[in-house]
């Protein structure tokens, strides 16, 4: 079974919608903002 090197994680409200690609493996310091891309592109 292959494990993928990273996940996407959706997050979404009434008035924003925010993507985030995030690595599968153990970050030291795991900053979201770093992984935030644009949902829309």
């Amino acid at each position: 079974m292959a494990i993928p090197s990273s996940y996407i994680k959706i997050i979404k409200g009434n008035n924003f919608k925010e993507c985030y690609k995030v690595p599968n493996y153990e970050v030291d310091n795991l900053s979201i903002k770093r992984y935030k891309f644009n949902c829309d592109g």
